[in-house]
């Protein structure tokens, strides 16, 4: 497999975040398969009224995760989260052309089994996503694309 190209590739699109729950976000996470179910790794990139675009690492895409970077940006946006070799990357577009990406890449470990995860993070339901395409590339070089929506 060529390192230049994603072998996972996850894109979702934060329709609504409602201004009353300024912590409610949604996106799109790497979760570590091998890791135990009480204690998953993620990479994940969302959009929230509290934080704009934001990139981190936690635990859980059930809380996210401390952001390492926020920018700002008005929804509707469109996210995307990248998994290159052992560097994942994400950038967010306003407009569907035109990509920014929100911060350098974070690495993961070389034992790292990505698993892609849309989610929302709110008590209230005030968070819409819609979430548009999730691709794995096989170990043995074909790919496994779903487009949803």
């Amino acid at each position: 497999m060529d390192d230049t190209e994603p072998n996972v590739v996850g894109v979702v699109r934060v329709v609504r975040a409602a201004a009353e729950d300024p912590w409610g976000c949604g996106g799109i996470a790497l979760r570590d398969g091998e890791s135990a179910a009480d204690d998953p790794s993620i990479v994940a990139v969302w959009a929230s009224p509290a934080h704009g675009v934001a990139i981190g690492r936690g635990a859980s895409p059930s809380r996210p995760p401390d952001p390492t970077t926020t920018l700002d940006a008005s929804l509707p946006v469109t996210l995307e989260l990248t998994l290159t070799g052992r560097r994942c990357v994400g950038r967010y577009s306003t407009d569907g052309t035109t990509w920014h990406r929100i911060a350098p890449s974070l690495t993961v470990p070389d034992s790292f089994r990505p698993t892609l995860v849309p989610f929302t993070a709110t008590s209230s339901g005030t968070v819409r996503i819609e979430p548009l395409s999730l691709s794995h590339q096989r170990p043995t070089g074909g790919s496994m694309t779903t487009t949803l929506g």
